[in-house]
């Protein structure tokens, strides 16, 4: 390691063996290494003991997935895998009424109840994973960045304009796909902003009994609201696929349009780079799949 570089903890949550086969390379290539050239990186995880997965809203219905992925592909993150079963048992069914905000996104209320359950366990294992790198790392980390496992990533993260913040109480996260709120799939700030920022399980039990927010986006920028978090958007490209390797493609219509939006507060020749090394990796990608065919 060398000295006096800035420290970075990057924080995997949720069922982290879901889909890395497909989107660790990217992760590796855009983040991972980008980020190791100018910065000391640790990376951590938590993850569930769970060898399917059941999300009918993303039309992942009872996919196996392997929990060896997680030493295959992160070989060099530090993490715990818990029991899904003895979480779940902390729940009490009786909490989700008619007022679930996941039965406006969901065919069924058993649907709409299978949904909101994945949603605390994501927003318990995003707490466990701070707590465990508060644990078991005696580093001070300048940023620590929270992302999910199942996202592909289309461009290089950057951290120029977050390090020249100089706001306290700042999450950075993606511009696209807010859904009335903040995108919750990957974000970065300071250590302190990011705890609270991975504190958020702490009232989420209300929020799905009273239906205090319509969504987890809408959740998340109350949370951040309600404690003084800013948020402010980071130019980064990336989709969600899932555990069988299928990519969402509904991901690329929402960054299109959300584009427009932002091109008055973005110089037009940052905005070309980024949309041109964009197109390029989308299209790097098909052809590389179509060969593997």
């Amino acid at each position: 390691m060398k000295k006096n570089r800035k420290k970075i903890a990057i924080l995997f949550h949720g069922l982290v063996h879901r889909s890395l086969e497909y989107t660790n390379p990217s992760f590796e290539r855009y983040v991972l290494h980008p980020l190791q050239k100018n910065y000391d990186v640790d990376v951590f995880h938590h993850s569930w003991v769970t060898k399917t997965i059941h999300n009918p809203r993303g039309s992942e219905n009872n996919i196996p997935i392997n929990l060896d992925a997680i030493d295959k592909f992160l070989p060099y993150s530090k993490g715990v895998i818990e029991s899904q079963d003895d979480y779940d048992s902390t729940i009490n069914p009786s909490f989700f009424t008619d007022k679930n905000p996941m039965i406006g996104c969901t065919k069924t209320k058993e649907d709409a109840f299978i949904t909101a359950m994945n949603s605390l366990r994501d927003l318990e294992s995003t707490k466990r994973a701070f707590e465990y790198m508060e644990k078991k790392s005696d580093r001070k980390y300048d940023y620590v960045i929270v992302c999910r496992p199942d996202v592909e990533f289309l461009n290089t993260f950057r951290m120029y304009g977050i390090e020249k913040e100089k706001k306290t109480n700042v999450v950075f996260a993606p511009f696209f796909d807010n859904c009335g709120g903040t995108n919750d799939r990957f974000a970065v700030g300071d250590y302190k902003t990011i705890k609270i920022y991975c504190s958020r399980i702490d009232g989420a039990v209300d929020w799905m009994r009273n239906g205090l927010a319509k969504n987890s986006e809408s959740y998340l920028k109350k949370h951040l609201t309600e404690n003084n978090v800013e948020v402010k958007h980071i130019f980064l490209f990336f989709r969600r696929i899932r555990a069988t390797g299928e990519i969402f493609y509904q991901d690329m219509a929402r960054i299109e349009k959300e584009l427009p939006k932002i091109t008055t507060k973005i110089p037009a020749v940052f905005i070309l780079m980024h949309v041109c090394i964009y197109i390029i990796n989308f299209f790097k990608r098909r052809v590389s799949r179509i060969k593997k065919k």
